[in-house]
């Protein structure tokens, strides 16, 4: 069944031709007359004038038609039972086969559930599906004085209070989406109920703000009133850049068609009977659920601001303007599968940890690989800030030179990864130095903890570290070693990050990030020192 409609971009002609803010306008006078004296013609100009556009702010439903933004805004679902949510969960597919994801992908919910909360009512982690990255959002409950022009809104008055909310359905009974919805412990979601007065000529809206811009962006929006037919007033989606000037034309959520498990399903929102008739017909958006969102086709990320504005489906003049109208929203990422990056740097020579003794190179600093085909791997943002400290190039050593590697790894993916090895093989040249980490071999560090590894094969009673050789790598997860690495006597060190025995103790898996530096034991390092052959 095919549940989605594809809104189409509002034409408004009037103003198709309307300037952007910064233009030019630019012109003379010309003219020509004839010379007596030489019968000849003579052309003359005048001095150019000239005058910039300024922004006239952001009249509600109006601006300029950008053809690179396609919005995704589906039908409404209403009734909260098991079939409704299981339409709603539907209603996104056509912008996720547009995205390039799974029309029924694993969900992670932003804010996490009831008994698990993540986010908070004015902040969420968002996974931007076209430039793959994970993007903070900050949420801000704004107004629009209705008849103003404030492309951002303004602040709302004292007294707002959005929530996180585990109920059953979205505001006012409008379905959850099936995949976001669990009785025993429930999905939140954001939800408004109420935003300082109520009939004071200000419409409320919600302002998601990312920290850079992203080119698509979508979700689950219950409970939001809309008409377009001229006796209420229609909700708005409006996207604006850094600077809160508009994209493109603010886009009309416009009733089309309903469904809520009952025959005739769908059926076409008559919008003559909405809110405030004798008959209340259903639909207009109250107490029901549809999906918005939006593609920036453009060549690069736009959007950094996303305003979607509240509507009201009553007839009645006088209370049909949208002055104490409210909504509510669910959104989710898309699961990542477990991506562990691995992340090599020298680190110390011959102890030195500030710089390389023998050339002054510093070790004490980042170094952004920009050749290797692993290039990206340290420039994850989940990352903390100023971790990944070494140098891919340490600069000259001499025979007897002691050299130390560090080793950083990043479970990337939200889904914890298992049967987690590293390996480095020590290639000729160099040999394994032992006992130069508290008396230990080599050092570990994860969740806060360091651990310092014996190089023995002791696995299953002290730790899960070993120094082997290429014809004798322990029984587990492959070591994936260089295709150089052919001669059996050659030193490998093996590190079993995760396991069920050993040290360190409790670390079967290698937790998924869900945001930089979050958790702080989905990332760590290892280190062992080398000494240049003599």
């Amino acid at each position: 069944m095919m549940l989605l409609s594809h809104g189409a971009l509002i034409d408004r002609p009037a103003r198709a031709d309307a300037p952007a803010p910064g233009t030019v306008i630019k012109n003379q006078a010309t003219g020509s007359f004839i010379n007596p004296v030489n019968n000849s013609q003579e052309i003359r100009v005048s001095s150019p004038v000239m005058v910039t556009t300024d922004s006239d702010g952001c009249t509600i439903g109006s601006g300029t038609s950008d053809p690179s933004i396609v919005p995704y805004i589906s039908g409404e679902v209403r009734r909260n039972v098991i079939a409704t949510r299981e339409l709603v969960d539907t209603l996104d597919d056509n912008w996720r086969t547009a995205v390039g994801q799974a029309v029924d992908p694993a969900l992670e919910n932003w804010f996490g559930t009831a008994s698990v909360p993540q986010g908070s009512t004015t902040n969420f982690s968002y996974h931007d599906p076209v430039a793959n990255i994970i993007v903070n959002v900050s949420v801000e409950l704004v107004q629009i004085p209705i008849g103003g022009t404030a492309c951002a809104g303004e602040t709302t008055m004292a007294g707002s209070s959005p929530t996180l909310s585990s109920s059953s359905s979205l505001q006012g009974s409008a379905p959850r989406p099936a995949s976001l919805y669990e009785s025993s412990d429930q999905p939140l979601f954001w939800n408004e109920t109420h935003a300082g007065a109520l009939s004071d000529l200000k419409r409320n809206a919600v302002l998601l703000s990312f920290e850079q811009p992203v080119s698509a962006f979508g979700f689950w929006v219950g409970d939001l009133e809309t008409r377009t037919d001229g006796h209420g007033t229609p909700a708005i989606l409006r996207l604006l850049d850094a600077s809160d000037n508009r994209i493109g034309d603010d886009i009309e959520i416009v009733p089309n068609s309903l469904y809520d498990g009952n025959e005739p399903d769908p059926e076409l929102v008559v919008q003559s009977l909405c809110g405030g008739t004798v008959n209340n017909e259903p639909g207009c958006g109250n107490q029901s659920t549809r999906w918005i969102s939006f593609v920036d086709n453009g060549a690069i990320a736009r959007v950094q601001k996303v305003m979607l504005i509240v509507g009201d489906d009553d007839s009645t003049a006088g209370n049909n303007n949208a002055d104490s109208e409210h909504l509510s929203f669910i959104g989710a990422n898309v699961v990542r599968p477990p991506e562990v990056l691995l992340v090599k740097r020298i680190t110390a020579i011959n102890g030195n940890r500030t710089e390389n003794p023998n050339d002054s190179t510093p070790l004490n600093q980042f170094v952004d690989d920009t050749v290797s085909s692993v290039e990206t791997n340290d420039n994850h943002n989940h990352w903390p800030t100023n971790y990944l400290l070494g140098e891919l190039n340490a600069g000259a050593v001499k025979p007897g030179d002691d050299i130390e590697y560090t080793v950083y790894f990043l479970n990337a993916g939200t889904l914890n990864a298992t049967d987690v090895r590293i390996c480095d093989w020590i290639q000729p040249n160099q040999s394994f130095v032992f006992g130069l980490y508290g008396s230990n071999d080599i050092e570990l560090e994860i969740g806060d903890t360091t651990y310092q590894l014996t190089a023995a094969s002791d696995a299953a009673m002290v730790d899960r570290a070993e120094l082997a050789t290429v014809g004798t790598i322990p029984v587990g997860p492959t070591c994936n070693l260089p295709a150089g690495a052919t001669n059996s006597s050659d030193q490998v060190v093996v590190v079993d990050i995760t396991g069920t025995t050993g040290t360190p103790s409790g670390l079967s898996q290698l937790l998924g990030s869900t945001d930089q530096d979050t958790p702080n034991n989905a990332y760590g390092f290892f280190r062992f020192t080398t000494q240049v052959a003599q």
